[in-house]
């Protein structure tokens, strides 16, 4: 089983998401065989997309500019890299009732025509329909309340775009609310363990 194991958090040190991804990579390597690729976006910084980068990813393959070509390369990369995953962790905290930057540039490089969905007769096709994702989330506040679920931008946002692509074996590990003491956060990682115990038992 190949694994991508990515990380947002901007924080090296004291990250709740960062900690809990490499706790359920941890469980996984002692229940199944795998190899993993790591992508750390803190250190691995992508650039944002550009004007170029909008018009080369349009352009059919083998009709590319040097240019073009070259702007594409990092986005190629990191499809081959998608592609070649069984399943794909995610550690990602909630910045601004939504995902941190890093990861939506991500998102931005890999989400490809012609190469992660496909325009069709019948419309959109995602290319990515054997891939397994886990999101591990940690936030400040909870948003499991009907007053506060709306605040919650993280969640419909990966799915809609996850579910572009063809991921539709997607789960979501919450961990929260880590801004009210070390208490509270250590509940939430003790509940976080039991859910990842549950999600690989069942593979």
């Amino acid at each position: 089983m190949k694994v991508l194991h990515i990380d947002a958090s901007l924080r090296s040190a004291g990250s709740v998401s960062r900690e809990m991804s490499q706790t359920f990579v941890d469980h996984l390597k002692e229940k199944k065989d795998i190899t993993i690729d790591r992508l750390d976006l803190a250190t691995e910084r992508l650039d944002h997309v550009t004007q170029l980068y909008a018009e080369a990813m349009y352009v059919p393959y083998g009709q590319h500019t040097e240019e073009q070509a070259k702007e594409l390369e990092t986005s190629d990369a990191l499809v081959d890299r998608v592609m070649d995953a069984n399943v794909i962790i995610i550690g990602t905290p909630t910045y601004n009732f939504g995902i941190p930057s890093s990861l939506k540039t991500f998102i931005d490089l890999v989400v490809r025509s012609g190469r992660t969905f496909m325009y069709t007769e019948t419309g959109f096709e995602g290319q990515l329909k054997d891939k397994k994702v886990i999101v591990i989330n940690s936030r400040g506040l909870s948003y499991g309340e009907e007053e506060t679920k709306g605040n919650d931008h993280v969640t419909d946002y990966l799915k809609t775009i996850l579910g572009f692509v063809g991921i539709t074996d997607m789960q979501f590990v919450y961990l929260d609310p880590t801004f009210f003491g070390k208490e509270a956060t250590e509940h939430a990682k003790t509940k976080a363990k039991e859910q990842f115990k549950t999600i690989i038992n069942r593979w």
